[in-house]
């Protein structure tokens, strides 16, 4: 006779997931101090009886050119910065990720992309567990959202809302947020390694077996990663996040992984009462009120990470970019003559921007003329 063996206690790193059998001070794996919480896990019943598995395989092995699908099976979005920065739209059967600081606009763009699927497309189902649906109600009402087919649940319980998805059958679902949902099997609090891991990998399982894409909101700690276990990020299939300064209007969606497309692409969204709403030439808004007229203005011209790529110019001149993520080079070039001076600056810190710069000159062939950091 099989028996069940009870709960065992383990010790995880809220922070990146890593697992101990005993406390300790500082996490080997990430090097956090005091971030191991104590929980309990139960084990998997002997007996596969009565138990419920969903399962994400096809019927039978196929070669891969028999398999269909085109871009036309997208779910393409009147919202073209979102729409780019997913790559080409929704991909059925999709888990994404939105992650963001409080308050930078992550509700708020998700509901709006909820109202615009339910119009084009087909009923949504959007998820609070920080809201009640009177709170849900009243933000949709400033942002002029009427919503006959965005259908609204206030719940926590992942049994209850898997339930309700398996039966409404939506067109995309939003659960907002990850770190507030809680599976009854799981002993520890929401929003802890173990609940945000089984949590996340059941509504992956979902979202690949019924072909409904959903969305997840994911808050950041103060390092400005994605609050809870590393493997979040692993599990689902694309991973965005929305940044901005909470003192300026702007805000800039760029996507840190993409299975189906590019992580080059940036959204950029000005938040107002109304919403969010697109900025289509990004380079000319961020001047708005600052303007460098008295030498005019060229704005980048992307692709331009590469020298090959550079934008033109005729000194002198103010250069205009977007550094839409870390690590991002915008290329500027122009001719000049021997004994020719020259004085190059970057404004951005004197503009109220946030860039960490670093600007280098060099000659065509590479050969390095000047450069220097934080020169302010």
């Amino acid at each position: 006779m099989k028996t069940t063996k009870g709960p065992r206690t383990i010790f995880a790193c809220q922070e990146c997931g890593n697992q101990s059998t005993k406390w300790v001070g500082r996490c080997p794996e990430c090097g956090n101090w005091n971030s191991y919480v104590e929980e309990q896990v139960r084990a998997e019943p002997a007996s596969r009886s009565g138990a419920r598995h969903v399962s994400i395989s096809s019927a039978q092995p196929m070669p891969l050119a028999q398999v269909r699908f085109t871009q036309a099976n997208r779910l393409r979005l009147a919202m073209r910065e979102l729409n780019e920065v997913l790559g080409g739209g929704i991909v059925p059967g999709s888990l994404v990720l939105v992650g963001g600081d409080p308050g930078i606009g992550k509700s708020t763009l998700l509901l709006q992309l909820a109202s615009e699927v339910a119009g084009s497309y087909g009923p949504v189902l959007y998820v609070s567990g920080e809201e009640s649906v009177q709170q849900l109600k009243l933000r949709a009402q400033r942002l002029g959202i009427e919503g006959d087919r965005l259908m609204v649940l206030a719940e926590n319980d992942l049994d209850g809302i898997i339930e309700h998805l398996e039966k409404a059958r939506p067109m995309m679902a939003v659960i907002d947020s990850i770190q507030t949902v809680f599976m009854g099997a799981v002993t520890s609090a929401p929003g802890s390694v173990s609940q945000v891991r089984e949590c996340a990998g059941r509504l992956m399982l979902l979202a690949k077996s019924s072909h409904v894409p959903i969305f997840l909101v994911g808050h950041v700690n103060k390092e400005g990663a994605i609050a809870g276990p590393r493997v979040l990020e692993h599990i689902v299939d694309t991973v965005l996040y929305l940044e901005g300064e909470r003192h300026h209007s702007f805000r800039i969606l760029r996507s840190q992984k993409n299975r189906f497309g590019s992580t080059d692409e940036i959204g950029v969204f000005e938040m107002r009462d109304s919403g969010m709403h697109e900025v289509s030439d990004p380079s000319r808004a961020f001047l708005q009120d600052r303007s460098l007229s008295e030498v005019g203005n060229v704005m980048e011209a992307e692709p331009n990470d590469q020298p090959d790529k550079a934008t033109p110019f005729a000194a002198p001149m103010a250069l205009n970019g977007v550094i839409g993520q870390p690590g991002d080079v915008d290329c500027f070039k122009f001719s000049a003559k021997k004994g020719q001076v020259y004085d190059v600056r970057v404004l951005a810190r004197a503009l109220g921007s946030p860039l960490d710069s670093v600007l280098y000159v060099n000659r065509i062939g590479g050969a390095a003329v000047a450069g220097n950091d934080d020169s302010g």
